[in-house]
């Protein structure tokens, strides 16, 4: 390269200095909403002279070149498009930590390939393809830095046998235009976050004219800075009136000192998230109670005074106080109501205990002398006669039976629950093994699911243990050969148990009569017994809090499901 002379110095930086001017006034007087880009690519190929200009800004999270704008005659962009098969425009280069640092070092260079100055994301041979076609001899990439932080690039093609503008010319133009698309950068984060503001404040008008409760604002010496219309409606006061005056002005006389000892909390930073109650002042004097949320509003990390929320719970508080007293009421007649019931019971038991042992007596007399009657006179007596006594006796045997129920089922209500772990499989076969010998001719097939674990009470369990099977081996006697099966599974937490026979089962329409006090499906004369069994099993059960249910079909069978809770 030849030196240049002194005159063709002072006429290159002349030249430099011109363009460097217009373009710094030219850009900083263009409108913050005018496309900045479009004006850097025109004003690019003005002084440059170049064929076409792209202007790229860089995006820090995703690490990308975005074009903005590609200026060029419509001809060559076209041409453009069939060679790469897109528009140049949609190029998205990805700059790694090393080209990075390569753009910050070297700001403004000469390529001889597109490929070289498009971060390699165009091809070799398509490069060469498109140069040639477009008679591009080289290009010109340009980068936008301050400060080591890159803002953007820009790429310039130049036709063979251009004059090519110096580096010292891209590089003083790059430096303007930085500084340019950093401001640009800043005035639109600005102008973003001005539009927020003015969308956050404008919500907060609406919220502020139509809500019900008093919006307000404090500074940190409990001065009103703000207060919304809805006060009008609360205090009586229009806005105006209230601000300006310190809050403690509409409080009642007995709440300032709590108020501002709340109030100097808040203002030392201090969170108190519960809402405050306070007996509050009309401006015709009244009173209302008002219910206060408040947070502090901040200014360079310092409190800088109070925001919060009026509702008036005048209503909801007598509302409040009502149901106390109402519960207060209600409790102290529980309270009557289970004395009471807890004398009344004991009176019961008392009964239950004198007619009970009243009634055995004169049975047991009844009992002993139609015995009597039947051995000593069985010789006077007609068939007629010992039949009268036999059922005398009969129906003297079974009150007997119906007043030990009815004592097991009323010490069942009054038992404790001691709960251990029960191997209720045990508890199955020792029942069955009483009932076979003492029914020793009786054919059955017996399943015991064994070690069948339950918590509940030992004694208890064995209750419901005893009904269950003692029914299902009533019940399927008319078979030649019963059935019975006991098993269990987990289901939802707790141990399913089940009793399942082949017996004379019962009408499911029935159902609502199984577990009743007194209650038969069968008559006395089929099968033998109180009614209370499944009353006491049903007891027993609910007392551990579980649950028990049957299925049956007639003449087919029944099965009892139960659990003792969770």
């Amino acid at each position: 390269m030849q030196n240049k002379s002194i005159d063709e110095r002072l006429v290159e930086q002349n030249k430099i200095l011109t363009a460097v001017n217009s373009l710094s006034i030219e850009l900083a007087s263009i409108p913050f909403n005018e496309d900045i880009y479009k004006t850097i690519t025109r004003r690019l190929m003005d002084i440059t002279g170049s064929i076409a200009v792209t202007l790229g800004v860089y995006d820090p999270e995703t690490g990308e070149i975005i074009i903005k704008h590609l200026e060029t005659d419509s001809n060559l962009l076209n041409q453009a498009k069939k060679i790469l098969g897109y528009s140049p425009a949609e190029i998205r280069a990805k700059v790694t930590s090393e080209i990075y640092d390569t753009i910050i070092t070297e700001r403004v260079s000469y390529r001889e390939t597109l490929r070289e100055v498009s971060f390699n994301e165009i091809p070799e041979g398509v490069s060469k393809v498109l140069m040639t076609v477009l008679n591009i001899q080289t290009f010109a990439g340009m980068a936008y830095v301050l400060e080591d932080k890159l803002f953007g690039t820009s790429l310039l093609a130049f036709k063979k046998g251009a004059t090519l503008p110096s580096l010292e010319l891209l590089s003083s133009l790059s430096n303007v235009i930085a500084l340019s698309l950093r401001r640009h950068k800043a005035e639109s984060e600005l102008h973003q976050s001005l539009k927020e503001q003015k969308s956050t404040e404008e919500k907060f008008q609406v919220i502020a004219q139509h809500i019900q409760d008093c919006i307000f604002m404090t500074d940190p010496k409990g001065t009103i800075i703000y207060m919304s219309p809805s006060c009008k409606q609360l205090f009586g006061f229009e806005p105006p009136e209230m601000m300006g005056r310190t809050f403690i002005l509409y409080l009642h006389k007995d709440e300032v000192q709590r108020a501002m000892t709340r109030y100097q909390m808040a203002m030392q930073d201090h969170k108190v998230d519960e809402p405050l109650v306070l007996r509050m002042l009309r401006k015709d004097g009244g009173v209302f109670i008002g219910e206060l949320v408040t947070c502090n509003f901040y200014e360079d990390d310092k409190v800088k005074g109070n925001i919060g929320i009026i509702r008036d719970i005048t209503e909801r508080q007598k509302a409040h106080d009502e149901l106390n007293n109402l519960n207060n009421i209600l409790e102290l007649r529980v309270n009557q109501r289970t004395e009471e019931l807890e004398t009344l019971n004991r009176e019961l038991e008392a009964f239950s205990y004198t007619i009970t042992h009243d009634l055995k007596s004169p049975l047991r007399s009844i009992t002993g002398f139609s015995k009597s009657l039947l051995e000593d006179y069985s010789e006077v007596l007609d068939e007629e006669g010992k039949d009268y006594l036999q059922r005398i006796n009969s129906s003297a045997g079974f009150l007997t039976q119906l007043i030990d129920d009815m004592l097991k089922l009323s010490k069942l209500t009054k038992a404790e629950i001691n709960t251990v772990d029960v191997n209720i499989s045990n508890l199955v076969k020792a029942e069955i093994e009483a009932l076979q010998e003492a029914e020793p001719n009786r054919k059955a097939e017996i399943i015991i699911q064994p070690d069948i674990i339950v918590k509940g009470d030992n004694n208890l369990v064995r209750v419901v243990v005893q009904n269950l099977i003692s029914n299902a081996w009533k019940f399927s006697a008319p078979k030649d050969t019963a059935k019975i099966e006991f098993g269990a599974e987990q289901k939802n937490g707790f141990t399913l148990c089940f009793v399942r026979d082949n017996g004379v089962g019962f009408d499911m329409n029935y159902y609502d009569k199984l577990f009743g006090t007194f209650q038969r499906l069968h008559s006395a004369e089929e099968f033998s017994g109180t009614g209370i069994g499944l009353v006491s099993a049903k007891r027993v059960i609910d007392k551990h809090k579980g649950e028990i249910w049957a299925e049956s079909v007639l003449n087919e069978g029944t099965v009892f499901y139960f659990h003792f809770g969770g």
